[in-house]
């Protein structure tokens, strides 16, 4: 799954941790809804940006689970920000 996002809000139920903000958009190729919780510190957002989200189950190219480090590595500097963990609830 790839698509950008317009940020329609930051934080609209206010702060709840200090270094997390709550981003809140609006897809616009494939007009899905979005919520994610980033690092502030690590990537700030502002209302009106537009952000690019790729959900993967690996980040080998082709399907691998597992890669050298420095492949690894090279390929996960193409990115501003990178998550791994759980996607908790897909609507």
């Amino acid at each position: 799954f790839s698509d950008d996002f317009t940020v329609t809000d930051v934080n609209a139920e206010g702060k709840k941790f200090e270094k997390v903000d709550r981003i809140i958009g609006r897809g616009l190729n494939l007009f899905g809804d979005l919520l994610i919780d980033v690092h502030n510190e690590l990537f700030e957002v502002n209302k009106n940006d537009t952000i690019h989200i790729a959900l993967m189950s690996t980040t080998s190219a082709d399907g691998r689970t597992s890669m050298p480090q420095e492949e690894l590595e090279s390929r996960l500097r193409s990115y501003d920000y990178v998550m791994n963990g759980i996607v908790y609830k897909i609507k």
